[in-house]
């Protein structure tokens, strides 16, 4: 019975390591290029002030609409 239990864990230690080759994906070359070039940043758009969340609040409940 112990064996049995022992030799499970075994192959469901051996089973989890097994790794499916990939067909598609980066080549080391096109990864470090990647990480090698600048990234243009990206502005963030202005916040909403009060004014642009007033037609999302419920005067009546007097909370956000959701």
């Amino acid at each position: 019975e112990l064996r049995a239990a022992n030799e499970k864990q075994k192959q469901k230690r051996t089973r989890s390591r097994r790794q499916i080759p990939a067909e598609e994906g980066l080549s080391v070359q096109e990864a470090s290029q990647l990480i090698t070039e600048p990234v243009e940043a990206v502005e963030a758009p202005p916040p909403i002030g009060r004014e642009g969340l007033r037609h999302l609040y419920n005067h009546e409940r007097g909370h956000y609409q959701q």
